[in-house]
């Protein structure tokens, strides 16, 4: 009977020790840095944008072309932002006709070169399988030199200057496929916002006129497809090409840190 006694109480015993040990807390969980990986590139792109030009609406076509150094930084698991800037080119494919300067004043297919500056977002915000789905959105803003002309009359002369501006704003809806090796293919579709103004100002003698030409892109939605090539661990190569609402190519390569 004590032997008994003895072998419960010993039983007891190692239970409240057991006890106290799963009760006591766990060693504090070391602090883990979050470094922001990020890359830079290069990026090339072309597009074709409808466009409706002036109170009238009339119908023109304008080509934009960009090329911009990259800086992607991501922020979070989920959100990556980029930083861009570079040089552009525009051009209208039919004429714009200024009316209501001292002299009615019309630009043919003139070229207007400039700078392209913007920003955007990208976040991966869900994966199944092997595909993910993303959102991503970019803004840029035009700003283009002047050009100027003389105007000879046969009794006087003058000169006319005209500059254009503007922003171009796109947001996308990707499903990309992540089960191939080196290479990862994407599609959705994508909203187009693109607008922005025609400035022109005439001086003749002791004549000045201004005038503002507005112009907007015509069709707002396309679909969009392209993939992203892995060369080696550190160099992405980015194609993408969007149709119907903007005809569009993009090249970027990106060095990954």
């Amino acid at each position: 009977m004590k032997a008994t006694q003895s072998i419960a109480l010993i039983l007891l015993s190692a239970l409240s020790l057991s006890g106290q040990t799963a009760a006591d807390p766990a060693p504090p969980k070391k602090e883990e840095i979050n470094v922001w990986s990020s890359s830079v590139g290069l990026r090339f792109s072309y597009n074709q944008i409808n466009t409706l030009i002036g109170d009238s609406e009339s119908p023109n076509r304008q080509s934009l072309m960009h090329a911009m150094l990259t800086w992607d930084f991501d922020v979070s698991d989920y959100l990556t932002i980029g930083l861009m800037g570079g040089y552009a080119l525009t051009r209208m494919k039919d004429p714009v006709d200024f009316t209501t300067l001292p002299l009615s004043l019309r630009i043919n297919q003139e070229q207007y070169a400039g700078l392209v500056f913007g920003i955007s977002l990208k976040s991966d915000f869900t994966s199944f399988g092997d595909f993910t789905a993303r959102i991503q959105g970019e803004f840029l803003y035009l700003l283009r030199d002047s050009q100027e002309w003389p105007i000879e009359l046969p009794i006087e002369t003058g000169t006319a200057q005209v500059s254009q501006n503007g922003f171009l704003a796109t947001a996308d809806l990707i499903l990309q496929f992540d089960g191939l090796s080196g290479i990862m293919p994407f599609a959705g579709i994508r909203g187009n916002v693109a607008s922005g103004q025609f400035f022109a100002s005439e001086t003749i003698e002791e004549l000045t006129g201004q005038e503002k030409i507005n112009w907007k892109q015509k069709s707002l939605f396309g679909p969009l497809a392209g993939a992203t090539f892995e060369i080696g661990s550190s160099v992405e190569i980015t194609l993408t090409a969007s149709l119907l609402a903007r005809f569009g190519a993009d090249l970027q390569i990106r060095y990954l840190f």
